[in-house]
């Protein structure tokens, strides 16, 4: 019964989370919570959390703090990207009542020198 419920349920929000984010950010976090709630649920189950030493448990606490400094870096990294593509689409799409800014035109004469000399920008 857990099984026919959970499944379901993760691939409705796994689907749900690509379409609102990048793909390369939500499927490292969909698969990193699923592994750490299945370790977490695998020490309650079979109990194996009384027969830890203090190594073991500084270990998977170690572990954890490893798990949420990536999942730091790879949020702030997918936040930078996206911002950094809305500025660069903002940028192209900026107009002015006298027509494109002097930025754009020079953007606009870059690529046209590109092309006269056989280059894709």
């Amino acid at each position: 019964m857990n099984t026919s419920l959970c499944l379901p349920l993760y691939l409705i929000t796994f689907v749900s989370a690509c379409q609102l984010g990048e793909v390369l950010t939500v499927f490292p976090t969909f698969q990193a919570f699923f592994i750490g709630f299945g370790v977490v649920g695998g020490m309650v189950f079979y109990q194996q959390s009384a027969d830890m030493s203090k190594l073991q448990w500084g270990m998977n606490v170690v572990g954890a703090l490893f798990m949420l400094l990536g999942f730091f870096m790879l949020i702030t990294s997918a936040h930078r990207v996206q911002r950094d593509s809305k500025h660069l689409s903002d940028k192209k799409n900026r107009r002015t009542s006298l027509g494109w800014e002097k930025e754009d035109l020079e953007d606009r004469k870059r690529e046209s020198m590109f092309l006269e000399i056989g280059i894709a920008p």
